[in-house]
């Protein structure tokens, strides 16, 4: 090989690298911004990120929400509450989910840092624009130990 076909070669290569950490990178959860629900309350369960993958969300393809908590005490049961709106933290709401923490998780969880994933997709014909994702954690005496709202985009396969 002589001194030209190497450096084309090397250089295909680390464009080639380039394009695949490029086209990697699209495709990893992103965290996402949110706030507590109400100020100056101090919940037992703290949100230390909420990512979403894809990000966007793209309309009609199944997307990721992964959520890391720290609770300060053993979970012996309870619920995650989802609900997304497209007008506001209280606007129309378009998807709510529910599950069982002892169905995510093994019962009793105990007191640290979790993570807890939600797969889900809204319609092809769902509006683009910006929704908002209200997560709460009760126990199993509906004590509400954590809220939160997150923004989030929401657009189709050309969105940029």
């Amino acid at each position: 090989m002589n001194i030209h076909s190497a450096s084309m070669f090397t250089f295909l290569l680390c464009f080639l690298a380039i394009i695949l950490q490029l086209s990697s990178s699209n495709v990893q959860a992103q965290a996402l911004t949110f706030k507590y629900c109400a100020k100056n309350v101090k919940y037992g369960m703290k949100v230390s990120e909420v990512k979403a993958s894809p990000n966007p969300v793209v309309r009609g393809v199944p997307f990721t929400i992964n959520t890391t908590f720290y609770s300060d005490e053993v979970i012996t049961g309870g619920k995650a509450q989802y609900r997304l709106t497209n007008d506001g933290a209280i606007g129309h709401v378009v998807y709510t989910y529910e599950s069982n923490v002892c169905e995510e998780k093994q019962c009793p969880v105990s007191a640290g840092k979790h993570g807890l994933i939600l797969d889900m997709r809204l319609p092809a014909v769902a509006p683009k624009g910006t929704y908002y994702m209200n997560l709460t954690f009760v126990d199993q005496k509906e004590k509400k130990l954590s809220c939160i709202i997150s923004p989030f985009k929401v657009g189709d396969a050309t969105t940029e």
